[in-house]
């Protein structure tokens, strides 16, 4: 399974009621394909630094899903059939580093006993490395 952003550009003539039949349409072909929808946001009507297939402004959705890469092309297939839509965008992303950091946070969770007889035993080199040094420190003051 593969994380997904499929940015959506619409033709700026649809009614609501039209444009979420068109998302309904959208969502059921991510879903007849086994994809895991994460979120949609319609962004509204934008407009275009440079018009796009004759529109110089477009209905701006972007919708977030998991899927398996292999099925990716029968998405893509069934978006092309889509006349409402001008373009379609597809990318790949990876999960935030949030949920990076949870993940390697419920790794340690499990072994947290062994990690901290770890830390503590490096605690105490660490103190006891420190107190030479200063003590270095107050016999070098002291020579001078």
């Amino acid at each position: 399974m593969r994380n997904y952003e499929l940015t959506l550009l619409v033709k700026p003539e649809l009614t609501e009621t039209q444009l979420q039949e068109l998302l309904s349409a959208i969502t059921s072909l991510l879903q007849d394909q086994g994809a895991l929808i994460g979120s949609q946001d319609v962004k509204g009507k934008k407009v275009l630094p440079a018009a796009v297939a004759g529109y110089p402004s477009v209905e701006l959705v972007v919708m977030k899903f998991t899927l398996d890469p292999k099925k990716i092309e029968e998405v893509t297939k069934g978006l092309k059939t889509q006349e409402a839509l001008i373009r379609h965008f597809l990318l790949t992303y990876l999960p935030t580093r949030k949920a990076r950091g949870e993940r390697i946070m419920a790794k340690s969770a499990v072994s947290a006993p062994a990690l901290k007889e770890e830390a503590e035993q490096a605690e105490q080199i660490s103190n006891e490395d420190i107190d030479k040094k200063l003590a270095e420190i107050f016999k070098q003051e002291e020579n001078l």
